[in-house]
């Protein structure tokens, strides 16, 4: 049996592939998950016996605590590898990743990245000149003019959507369904401000809108009452650990432009408007939703620039025009990488 790390920390963006390829993986591999404190809420589904934990002398995210704490984590690596002895490695980006990768290089393991994003991120941009085999998600990668050389390898990425696809049943109340996704990444008046624009969509398109809203714990409660007074029937919450059922069937998302939103919302061919969020590292949401803009399949709007009349009107656009709708739909069918797991091992055993 072959034994894999699987290496990433921090975010969703990092963590949340890690787990599905763990899920996925073949019965001839053993994986092992290497993470940081941030990143094991996200494997609480996971044996603990094979999510390993890699401490921080410093818990700051601060650049001088990851120079500090860089030594701490390649000697754990180092230690572990001896322990477990692995065959390969994938690292899924974030500084998490680079003094754990270099461990793996210092025992001479088979190496691969995966990214993401549109745009390579500054672990992978660095690891990829000493590593040079790198999984990518979207049909171009910006940052890294080698990145499309021979031993870059189109998979997509594992995400929620891509093990849970369902054949359900349409919405049988004649609703438009709308769901906004990302709200831990923005002020109030994002939500504020999406709050107010769907009220007046509404008002505007005569029609009933069902929806799902994804928004900061503080603002639960002012954006659950805006809705109700407005007579739509919604659900607003923090985090919805179901959010591959009300993708289904969804006719519009607006939401930040992760890279795993961005995947869902081609894996279920669902028209979007995004608001990359501003402070991503090299712009790289910009770039991710650029993707589906250039596809004709989603309407950007910059963060400086929104308001309530702008992003109402484009919400007006997509729901008053079906068609469209279903031809963004068809679109982005084409577009979708499926069985992305199962791409990455076929690649992995390949390079044997």
């Amino acid at each position: 049996m072959k034994k894999l790390f699987l290496v990433g920390g921090g975010t969703g963006g990092h963590c949340i592939p890690i787990n599905v390829v763990y899920s996925e993986a073949p019965k001839n591999f053993k994986c092992f998950i290497l993470t940081d404190n941030r990143g094991k809420k996200y494997f609480d589904n996971i044996d603990s016996n094979n999510v390993i934990i890699l401490r921080n002398l410093i818990s700051s995210q601060s650049r001088l605590a990851n120079i500090i704490n860089s030594p701490f984590l390649f000697i754990q690596s180092i230690l572990y590898n001896f322990k477990i002895k692995p065959d390969y490695t994938i690292g899924f980006g974030g500084f998490f990743t680079i003094p754990v990768l270099f461990a793996s290089l210092i025992m001479r393991k088979k190496i691969f990245l995966h990214e993401g994003n549109a745009f390579i991120g500054k672990a992978n941009k660095l690891l990829f000149k000493y590593v040079g085999n790198i999984f990518t998600t979207f049909n171009e990668t910006h940052g890294e003019k080698l990145i499309q050389n021979k031993n870059s390898f189109r998979v997509g990425l594992p995400t929620r959507s891509s093990r849970n696809l369902k054949n359900k049943e349409t919405n049988k109340k004649n609703q438009l369904k709308i769901c906004i996704l990302g709200g831990s990444q923005g002020a109030k008046n994002l939500s504020d401000n999406i709050a107010h624009s769907i009220i007046k969509s509404k008002n505007e398109c005569k029609k009933e809108f069902i929806v799902y809203h994804q928004c900061r714990k503080e603002d639960v409660n002012l954006v659950e009452k805006l809705y109700r007074e407005n007579s739509i029937e919604c659900y607003v919450n923090v985090y919805f650990s179901n959010v591959t059922d009300i993708l289904e069937n969804t006719n519009l998302i607006i939401s930040r432009a992760g890279s795993s939103t961005v995947n869902e919302i081609i894996c279920f061919g669902i028209p979007s408007i995004l608001i990359p969020y501003p402070y991503a590292a090299d712009n790289h949401q910009y770039y991710n939703a650029s993707v589906l803009k250039s596809l004709n399949c989603a309407e950007i709007i910059k963060d400086k620039d929104m308001n309530t009349h702008l992003l109402s009107s484009l919400i007006n656009k997509i729901i008053n025009n079906p068609q469209r709708r279903e031809s963004i739909k068809e679109t982005l069918k084409k577009e979708y990488i499926n069985n992305p797991v199962e791409r990455i091992f076929k690649h992995i055993e390949a390079s044997r």
